[in-house]
């Protein structure tokens, strides 16, 4: 922002220093020359932020630690916002002719879309919430449509009045809940001050040690980690406040200066290493399955010659059971005696006679 005076009032003029480098830098631009900084700029704006020290654009890492230099602007830029669909910056061009409404590239490409829209002239802070630039001017905080297409493109759309009467150099937009935050100076040492950006509602949050209340915070950003950092045109000095909590350190970054803005970069992670495909492997082919194994028939059952069949054994006959006569005074017959059969008979009525004649026959040998 540029140095705004009490209550809001715009700081008027520019140091000569300021305008010899806007003059040099349009010779440069006119020239077709590159902007002087050094290393090629970048061609996208992620995880850090950008900051405006008079006419230069510098580039910041995440955490406020390293920066580059990227170009020279043709003129000072004011309330600086970062559209990540678009990749560029919106802000307030400070022209001889007055303000006009500026895009610039994250390479420092600077283009004029033509003058304000009424209520912007002089405006010094700013910031991009999706399609929406909110920016500030004296006590009132102005919305801008940016959205490319649109039949209010770059049309002031909405105006909302503060709740309080604060002195803001600049503010960023906290992603974790959508309202903008800047140091406010116009009430003693600074203030950690949060705006809600559809009410207007201004309130006031404590910080560990306070924050000097000289000069302006003219450029203020939000990094991922949620922490505020503000960058006071009086002292050159950049703030650092940790959120939640308000702890408040600091680190030299520079002399004093009349102007300054500030936006920050969208987050992104970096990108990680693409995972190598693994080691394509051969199938091993299974071994073929061994041939089923050959059973041999059994050989025949061959019973031996003159074997018997097996016996079957009959079963047994009951035996009946006598009858018994009870009838009394009965006796049965005797039994008839036994007899020879005739077969033995026979065989000894014929082996008599020879018995006879044989012991005769000894007989007389014997004598």
């Amino acid at each position: 922002m540029s140095v705004p005076g009490p209550h809001g009032a715009r700081r008027a003029g520019r140091s000569s220093a300021a305008v010899a480098v806007a003059m040099l830098a349009g010779c440069w631009a006119a020239l077709g020359l590159p902007a002087p900084g050094g290393a090629d700029p970048p061609t996208g704006c992620r995880n850090g932020f950008y900051l405006v020290r008079g006419s230069t654009l510098f580039r910041y890492d995440e955490n406020a630690g390293d920066r580059t230099t990227v170009a020279v602007l043709p003129v000072p830029v004011n309330a600086l916002g970062y559209a990540p669909g678009q990749g560029l910056f919106y802000g307030v061009g400070d022209y001889h002719g007055g303000s006009h409404l500026v895009t610039v590239s994250p390479g420092g490409t600077v283009t004029d879309k033509g003058p304000v829209p009424g209520g912007l002239r002089g405006a010094f802070a700013g910031a991009v919430s999706g399609r929406t630039w909110y920016v500030r001017s004296d006590d009132e905080l102005s919305v801008v449509d940016i959205a490319p297409g649109s039949p209010t493109f770059l049309k002031v759309t909405a105006r909302i009045e503060l709740s309080r009467d604060v002195e803001l150099g600049d503010f960023d937009v906290d992603p974790a809940d959508g309202a903008l935050y800047g140091v406010d100076t116009d009430h003693g040492p600074g203030r950690l001050t949060r705006v809600d950006p559809a009410t207007g509602d201004v309130t006031w949050l404590p910080t560990s040690p306070t924050l000097p209340g000289a000069g302006s915070y003219g450029a203020v950003v939000i990094t991922p980690d949620g922490t505020l950092h503000a960058l006071n045109n009086a002292t050159g000095r950049l703030y650092h406040v940790r959120r939640p909590g308000g702890q408040v350190t600091s680190t030299a970054d520079g002399s004093a200066t009349q102007h300054a803005d500030a936006a920050r970069c969208p987050h992104e992670d970096p990108p990680q290493p693409p995972t190598p495909p693994a080691p394509t492997v051969a199938p091993v082919p299974a071994p073929p399955a061994p041939p089923p194994a050959r059973v041999p028939p059994s050989p025949p059952v061959v019973e031996p010659p003159g074997t018997p069949p097996p016996r079957t054994t009959p079963p047994p006959v009951p035996t009946p059971s006598p009858t018994r006569f009870v009838a009394s005074g009965y006796k049965p017959p005797p039994l008839p005696p036994a007899k020879l059969p005739v077969t033995w008979f026979v065989v000894v009525a014929m082996l008599v006679p020879a018995v006879i004649v044989a012991v005769r026959g000894a007989v007389r040998i014997h004598r």
